[in-house]
């Protein structure tokens, strides 16, 4: 079993201790990956077909941890404290845990790795009262970001427009597969005719303004 450079950053994100309830676990590879690093760990499927292949892989592989066939986090065992979201897009991730809001109390953190409508899940995140606190951008043929949230303590301070599309920690960290990701942006908006460029100005000033926000020194006080 190879886990795939975005499963692989993930699995690093996920604190000791977690009690990790992941969604959308397809045949489950990341959660025996878990279970190798002692992370205790149960996972969903919303479709018959992968849920039964899901939980075929787990007893194959002689794990403990169970499946669940179910949409998203209509369901969490009381023991789990933390989330995966991974591998999905943006706006499935959003509604995922809009629906599941009354289900969040006991969650002191999550991984998610948007696909795309990356601003969908982080603005809603720091609704909610979690902070970016870790995380990166990873290649994989497309920039994903996979990005850390932990439960604030108090009031978080507004994200700049910038920070609500790509991510506040990857931004006041420098990462550099993010910069890589801007400046090819930037690029291939700055190669289009002169109104496609108009079509997309607003598009090229966040770009600008990510970069910006990135070369800004010292940047400490908005790292949580």
């Amino acid at each position: 079993m190879t886990l795939s450079k975005r499963l692989l950053t993930a699995l690093d994100l996920v604190p000791k201790g977690a009690v990790v309830f992941d969604v959308g676990s397809d045949r489950g590879d990341f959660l025996l990956a878990l279970e190798r690093r002692g992370i205790a760990c149960y996972g969903g499927e919303n479709k018959k077909g992968p849920y039964e292949g899901l939980r075929r892989n787990l007893d194959e592989n002689g794990s403990m941890a169970k499946a669940f066939l179910q949409d998203g986090i209509d369901f969490l065992p009381p023991d789990v404290n933390f989330l995966t979201i991974l591998g999905m897009g943006g706006w499935t991730i959003q509604g995922i845990l809009e629906r599941g809001r009354e289900r969040l109390s006991p969650i002191k953190g999550l991984v998610i790795s948007p696909q795309s409508n990356f601003e969908g899940p982080i603005s809603l995140l720091q609704e909610l009262g979690y902070e970016n606190v870790g995380g990166c951008y990873v290649f994989e043929r497309h920039y994903y970001p996979i990005l850390l949230y932990r439960k604030a303590m108090g009031r978080l301070l507004p994200l700049e427009e910038a920070e609500r599309k790509f991510g506040l920690f990857p931004l006041a960290n420098g990462d550099p597969l993010l910069r890589e990701f801007l400046l090819e942006k930037r690029a291939n908006i700055d190669a289009l005719p002169e109104e496609g460029k108009r079509v997309r100005l607003k598009e090229r000033e966040l770009i600008e303004q990510a970069i910006g926000l990135m070369d800004e020194r010292p940047r400490e006080k908005r790292i949580p």
